[in-house]
């Protein structure tokens, strides 16, 4: 049950990246991966080029997600895959990409259960002007407090939630946002901010 979970949100990420353009895989993959760093699942440094390249070419020589008990536990044992320089030329870099973006929402997903690691992803890439590295960081905060409430943010920036008291709940979350990042504003700055980027 654990593996099926975990699997099917990789299977999402590949069959949404799919439907992109090279650009916006890119811009995709960038979410997952700040996130990813944000929160701590990944190195400030980590090449997720890299980390896809080592991952393709461990499940060529047989290493398989599922044969570990942790995605956490694979990606570590990535280290010790020597990767061939032909090999990897043959693997297209979105191809290492998506694969990169898989693990690391693999990763997300497995530390955070109940968080829509990529619904946020999307809405974070199809918002960038809002998504600061500062609410990036901010969000990250949230996530590690209490996941739901960010997908319910999630679903107010996306235009989805037309429940008027959770849209509510949710300006004055995004509020705290504005003034964790700017504590000189009031609280009426802060939610016209809100609402200037998402209504």
């Amino acid at each position: 049950m654990f593996w099926d979970s975990i699997l099917s949100i990789g299977r999402a990420i590949v069959d949404f990246v799919e439907k992109l353009t090279v650009e916006e895989v890119k811009v995709f993959v960038k979410a997952v991966v700040e996130l990813g760093k944000e929160l701590g699942i990944l190195d400030k440094d980590t090449d997720i080029i890299e980390l896809g390249d080592k991952a393709i070419q461990a499940e060529h020589q047989g290493k398989n997600l599922e044969d570990y008990d942790s995605s956490a536990e694979f990606v570590a044992s990535l280290d010790d895959v020597e990767t061939d320089d032909v090999e990897s030329e043959k693997i297209s870099d979105e191809d290492k990409l998506t694969k990169g973006a898989e693990l690391v929402a693999q990763l997300i997903a497995e530390k955070y259960d109940g968080f829509d690691v990529e619904k946020y992803a999307e809405c974070q890439a199809d918002n960038p002007e809002y998504f600061t590295p500062e609410r990036i960081r901010e969000f990250g905060k949230l996530i590690k407090e209490d996941c739901e409430i960010v997908n319910d943010i999630v679903d107010y920036i996306n235009g989805s939630e037309v429940n008027i008291e959770k849209r509510i709940k949710d300006e004055e979350v995004l509020v705290g946002i504005e003034k964790a990042i700017d504590s000189s504003i009031s609280d009426g700055e802060a939610l016209q901010k809100v609402r200037e980027a998402f209504q």
